[in-house]
């Protein structure tokens, strides 16, 4: 546990770098073509999924998803969800 207000926790991974499998794809690019092979949605056990986007059905209920263009994140009031793209 590191020491301060918050008590966030670090682990040290010895060896982690000789472990790792190689990177399959280039870093210096964020756009780059797709490979189904390589990933694939349907090979996701569902107990790996955290959430999904559904098609907005027109419902009453479109007040439960906001966008915020700056949100204040702090730890006491952030969204639950932070997309950096």
């Amino acid at each position: 546990v590191i020491p301060g207000k918050y008590g966030f926790i670090a682990q040290l991974n010895e060896g982690r770098h000789l472990k790792k499998r190689p990177t399959e794809f280039r870093v210096d690019r964020v756009l780059q073509p797709f490979d189904p092979s390589k990933f694939n949605f349907t090979r996701v056990g569902q107990e790996e999924v955290l959430f999904r986007f559904e098609e907005d059905t027109g419902s009453e209920d479109h007040h439960a998803i906001q966008f915020f263009l700056n949100p204040h994140v702090s730890a006491s009031a952030s969204p639950s969800v932070i997309a950096i793209n």
